[in-house]
This record gives C-alpha cells, structure tokens and sequence, in this order.
C-alpha cells in the first residue's frame, strides 16, 4: 500500500513539459502561418493527455489523471473555444467543460476520501486495492 501511495512518479514532470514543448512549437507554426500543422501538434498534445487521462491506458491513479487533464486543456486552450472538435458536434469549448467538470468531480471524491485509510479494516484495504487493479483508483474511491 505504501509503495502506491508514497512513491515519486517522476515519469509525469517531463511529460507534462513535453506537452508545453509541443503547444509552443504549435504556436511556431501559427505564427507561420502553418494552420495544418498547428493544429496536429495540438492534437498529438491532447492525445498524449488522453494516455493519461482516467480512459486512457495510464488512467489507474488520480495523479495520472490530474496530469492528463492539465495537458489536454494546455493544449485545448490554445484552440479558438468556438471551433469544432472532433466528430461528435462538440465545440473545444465543451470538451474543455467537460475535462473541467471530471477534474472538479476527482477533487471531490479525493477530499470525500482523506483520512480512510484509519478506518479501514485489513479487509476493506484489501477490497480497495482488488477494485483499484480492475477498475482505477476513482472508480475505486467511489
């Protein structure tokens, strides 16, 4: 239990500056005039924010959640919020809303939870942790 919970993730830092790297070299080729290319660099950003994101392969824990979310909306919010975003009708506006929404309903499950560990039975953590490997620590959580 304490090695999920207390061990340095190092991995997420330079990812998440990678995600910034790629917005800058976005707005390059905005400032170039290079519109096509802008946005697939904004679009590898939000993917790679999506690998961490709760659907997204690196979705088990919170932290990797957290950090999925803030690249995508790095990314999205160099987007016009008006502009059409993938294939479902929804505008960069309202994937925003909806990041926005998950990231407001992880924090509170997260604070619903602090201190449940002093509570928990040897059975309960075990139960917690089957839950966590099948379904992520959210899904868990909640």
């Amino acid at each position: 239990m304490i090695a999920t919970r207390e061990t340095p993730l190092p991995q997420l830092a330079p990812l998440r500056q990678l995600s910034l790297n790629i917005v800058d070299l976005a707005n390059s080729y905005q400032q170039a005039g290079d519109t096509a290319s802008a946005q697939t660099a904004l679009q590898m950003a939000v993917h790679l924010g999506q690998q961490l994101d709760a659907n997204g392969p690196g979705g088990q824990f919170l932290i990797n959640n957290f950090v999925g979310i803030a690249i995508q909306l790095n990314a999205l919010n160099a987007l016009d919020p008006a502009s059409a975003y993938g294939t479902s009708g929804q505008t960069v506006q309202d994937y925003v809303d909806q990041l926005t929404r998950e990231r407001a309903a992880m924090k509170q499950v997260g604070q619903q939870t602090k201190g449940m560990w002093q509570n928990m039975s040897p059975e309960d953590t075990i139960s917690f942790f089957d839950r966590e490997k099948l379904f992520g620590e959210q899904a868990a959580l909640q």
